[in-house]
């Protein structure tokens, strides 16, 4: 499968306020990445908004790996539009009574605890993790 299909990427949007956005099928082969996606995440990171909108499918090692970041003191908010396979995999396991869950990125941002809002952000930070884990700081864009 075409690497841009397994998309992982972060974006920090404040000091303790991160989005980590899934892309296409993602499952033990990918699991990796989203790891280390959570592990810079968890050296500033307070919130994570995960944006699983554009994931056509996700497996039990994907949702392990979430529920081992809330484990780990990460605020989770999940953006899962319904219906699909994602929404239907969450449901399922009973993720989706255990974390907030939205179905746009922006009622998910609004959520977001008021200690965990950026005072002032005017830059954002993206980053991919390609498929050695390694995180590639690609762009930054003005948000104002």
């Amino acid at each position: 499968m075409d690497s841009d299909l397994r998309m992982v990427e972060i974006e920090r949007l404040g000091d303790s306020l991160w989005v980590l956005e899934l892309a296409g099928e993602h499952d033990l082969s990918t699991a990796p990445r989203i790891a280390a996606a959570f592990d810079r995440i968890t050296e500033t990171g307070t919130t994570v908004v995960v944006d699983l909108s554009e994931a056509s499918f996700i497996d039990s090692t994907v949702i392990r790996t979430l529920l081992g970041s809330m484990e780990r003191g990460e605020d989770l908010l999940l953006v899962v539009p319904a219906p699909g396979a994602v929404s239907r995999a969450l449901e399922l396991t009973g993720v989706s009574t255990l974390l907030p869950v939205f179905e746009t990125r922006e009622a998910a941002l609004r959520a977001v605890p008021p200690t965990d809002q950026p005072a002032t952000v005017t830059r954002s930070v993206r980053g991919r993790v390609g498929a050695d884990s390694r995180i590639t700081w690609y762009a930054t864009s003005d948000l104002r």
